[in-house]
């Protein structure tokens, strides 16, 4: 379920606020900027949530991966994580 989360665009968004670009558009990960992406807790997802997370990763299925997290933000279960990440843009 994490690796499809971190696959999706929503994470690759919020990591992309705080990493730095590097040449041919890559990004430079360090520890300190995947700290700051919040996770949900799994039991706050539904089942059918977790599974497409997981399959997406296996598959390395980046727009599954981005589906199932819209699916989880829209049906409010991480509504609070998104305004923590808003709040920490703003800094």
């Amino acid at each position: 379920m994490l690796g499809g989360l971190l696959l999706s665009d929503f994470a690759n968004l919020f990591v992309g606020a705080y990493c730095v670009k590097m040449r041919g558009g890559c990004y430079r990960f360090q520890a300190q900027y995947l700290r700051r992406i919040r996770v949900p807790e799994p039991t706050t997802l539904s089942a059918a949530d977790r599974r497409r997370l997981t399959r997406a990763f296996g598959d390395r299925d980046v727009e599954m991966a981005t589906a199932g997290c819209h699916a989880a933000l829209w049906r409010g279960r991480v509504a609070a994580i998104t305004s923590v990440i808003a709040a920490r843009l703003m800094e």
